[in-house]
């Protein structure tokens, strides 16, 4: 068998499909450009499988959505040089860690996972509603789906895991942290106030029922200890909040205290400063339809400007301009 001119392979749901017959197409598809395989439940990784290597020189996407044993085995055979986007999706039920991927690393794999990773500016982290969590990383993509572990925890294992490959390239990277209709505790984001340090903030959700940003919110205005990083996100430079306006007076007192009492010294490190880095930018998404209009918030902005030390304020993605508005 030679599928020479196969150019893109998906199977997603495939029933009766055996990991001996994945290889089998692999090696023969050289001019494979896509590689999509994802919930084949029947692959399994024995040991009368061969790792021979198989390359794929012209492959440059692939998703995998596959038992971790399998999506480690396939990454230990596949020599994929011209690969830029990788997506990988993991369920994990506390049996296997998911950090187990990329560790112990994989030799043949180092160079392909570092050639993903490298180009990265900044490193994106979700938590969303339903214990969905997910890292990107460059143009690698890793999305958990955690039942009965703590999502928190292992994103950051994974986080850590990845970033042992970085080298010299990711000691300056800073994360881009979104909480989507989630409520984590303080110890859960206190996992995220070590490097690489959160730059970047995004609350968004409905928050019905049982779950609410309250306690999020004024994490941010509570000192955690005394002397340097004593404040939760100290190098948190943008916030941006899809919010309803019942979290306005919560969100007052947190920037209140948070930079009221002294003012950041920008000269000085992450590691010795005592206060957190001021805020360059403020968005906010929320309100009724008929505030559409930074005007109907006009005094709530300007008192949020001042305790913040004067960002800049958008207002549904519009920079606001206070002078106009006091015109």
């Amino acid at each position: 068998m030679r599928l020479s001119n196969l150019s893109k392979l998906v199977l997603n749901q495939v029933p009766h499909v055996v990991t001996e017959d994945i290889l089998l197409v692999l090696d023969n598809s050289p001019m494979l450009v896509t590689l999509r395989l994802q919930e084949l439940g029947g692959l399994r990784v024995s040991d009368s499988i061969g790792g021979v290597p198989i390359l794929l020189g012209f492959l440059t996407t692939c998703a995998l959505h596959l038992p971790i044993p399998v999506t480690r085995f396939l990454l230990s055979i596949i020599h994929a040089p011209s690969l830029h986007r990788m997506d990988i999706s993991c369920d994990l039920d506390g049996s296997i860690p998911a950090s187990s991927i990329f560790s112990p690393p994989i030799i043949t794999f180092t160079p392909t996972l570092w050639g993903l990773i490298s180009p990265a500016k900044y490193i994106d982290i979700e938590f969303e509603i339903g214990e969905h969590s997910s890292i990107v990383f460059g143009g690698l993509g890793v999305t958990l789906e955690t039942t009965n572990v703590d999502q928190y925890q292992c994103l950051r294992d994974m986080l850590d895991s990845l970033m042992s490959y970085s080298g010299a390239n990711g000691a300056g990277l800073k994360t881009h942290l979104t909480l989507d209709d989630v409520e984590p505790d303080l110890e859960n984001l206190l996992l995220f106030n070590c490097q690489p340090m959160v730059e970047e903030l995004t609350v968004s959700g409905l928050f019905s029922y049982d779950s609410s940003p309250t306690k999020m919110v004024a994490a941010l205005g509570t000192r955690i200890h005394d002397g340097p990083n004593s404040w939760l996100f100290p190098e948190l430079e943008v916030i941006k909040f899809y919010l309803a306006d019942e979290f306005y007076g919560e969100f007052e007192m947190a920037l209140e205290s948070r930079y009221c009492e002294a003012r950041t010294t920008e000269g000085t490190s992450a590691t010795t400063r005592q206060y957190p880095r001021s805020l360059k930018e403020i968005h906010f998404h929320w309100g009724n339809s008929k505030d559409s209009e930074p005007e109907v918030k006009k005094d709530f902005l300007k008192k949020i400007c001042a305790l913040a030390g004067n960002p800049k304020i958008f207002w549904r993605d519009v920079l606001v301009d206070f002078d106009y508005m006091s015109a």
